[in-house]
């Protein structure tokens, strides 16, 4: 997976916090749900981050973001 689609997935998380927190703002129903699920994706883009640059250390380059 390159870089530019881990960075997406996280931006998708933050849309999805932003959204979240304005749910919430006006007191809607699904506030909850969605910040969940914007915590879910921004998890789910570091840990593969971590992933990528530890497996290319692990080769012997340099991090090359």
């Amino acid at each position: 997976m390159k870089y530019k689609y881990i960075i997406a997935l996280f931006l998708i998380g933050i849309v999805f916090w932003l959204i979240g927190n304005l749910i919430k703002l006006m007191h809607w129903p699904f506030s909850v749900e969605a910040n969940i699920l914007s915590i879910l994706f921004m998890l789910l883009s570091c840990i593969i981050l971590i992933v990528k640059i530890l497996k290319n250390n692990n080769d012997g380059s340099k991090l090359n973001l």
